[in-house]
């Protein structure tokens, strides 16, 4: 944990950090404290809900609401989310198009 923090911390080229989220598990708080972390850091970042074809409709919804829920605690807006599935390949392009955009951001 302490090389990844410091890594994190100390990468000046690091345009967004992506943040993966089984969509199939409950709030979790670890995953809480590490996104907390990184807005006290100033380290950018998106959420990538994984997974989303394994669990029902209901309980993705729910799923993914309760993190919502939980960040506007302490967040004034939530960081931009996307939603992925491995085997249906949903959200690739989403994440690909979110990539080709902040590329150029960094030549700058």
């Amino acid at each position: 944990q302490k090389i990844i923090f410091s890594y994190l911390e100390n990468r000046e080229n690091l345009m967004c950090l992506f943040v993966l989220l089984d969509c199939r598990h409950k709030c979790q708080k670890i995953d809480l404290e590490f996104m907390q972390w990184l807005g006290e850091k100033q380290i950018p970042f998106v959420i990538v809900f994984t997974k989303i074809d394994k669990i029902g409709k209901r309980a993705l919804k729910k799923n993914i609401a309760d993190y919502k829920k939980e960040m506007l605690k302490d967040w004034e807006e939530i960081p931009q989310c996307f939603y992925t599935s491995t085997l249906k390949r949903e959200g690739n392009k989403e994440i690909l198009t979110f990539i080709e955009k902040t590329n150029p951001l960094f030549a700058l």
